[in-house]
């Protein structure tokens, strides 16, 4: 499965770290393979992290081929890529490897122009997609907006949506998820709510 915006900065890394916890929650032998070069921020989420699962792998987006063989073989339930928005020619390969592809999205005008690339890609190449609104403002109009306008390209657009939570951030420098941060808080059950959905 993965996590995938041909946009910078629309919350691919934090959508990982975050639903991995949750889905080793759940009981699931997750492992992470970091795409995202030069960045690496689920490689240095886990670094702070000390160890601790999910286990996160680093590889050129040209080689998850075989690194998805490997975890294969070695047991992992799940598998979630953290990819670059510099994936150029390499994004189809990786949707066609991918069971599912999450695509955050932020309610402002500049990302859902942004992301029409990438939804173009998904939907030429047929693979099974999940929309959902990420770092979503309280109370602001462009959410149900965005939501509309995501609606109408006839992708499934998740039912629940991610706020513009620090928890989500704080959790992150500690090496931690929302649920481990703050495990009442509402950035926990954002999460564990899209998470519902994205391994329903």
């Amino acid at each position: 499965m993965s996590v995938m915006n041909l946009k910078g900065g629309s919350s691919k890394s934090t959508t990982v770290v975050h639903a991995s916890v949750e889905a080793g929650r759940r009981g699931l032998r997750v492992l992470i393979v970091d795409t995202d070069d030069p960045q690496y921020s689920a490689s240095m989420w886990a670094r702070a992290r000390g160890g601790e699962s999910p286990a996160v792998v680093t590889a050129p987006a040209s080689k998850l081929h075989g690194v998805l063989e490997k975890a294969r073989a070695d047991g992992f339930d799940l598998v979630l890529i953290d990819t670059s928005p510099r994936l150029g020619p390499n994004a189809v390969d990786v949707a066609k490897l991918s069971h599912r592809v999450i695509v955050p999205v932020k309610p402002d005008p500049f990302d859902l122009l942004a992301v029409q690339e990438t939804l173009e890609v998904l939907k030429r190449e047929q693979v099974n997609v999940l929309l959902f609104l990420s770092c979503c403002p309280p109370n602001a109009p462009e959410v149900a907006q965005t939501r509309s306008v995501l609606e109408a390209t006839g992708l499934p657009v998740a039912t629940a949506s991610v706020g513009l939570r620090r928890t989500f951030t704080r959790a992150v420098l500690m090496g931690k998820s929302a649920a481990e941060f703050e495990p009442k808080g509402k950035a926990a059950a954002e999460m564990a709510a899209l998470m519902d959905e994205v391994l329903a």
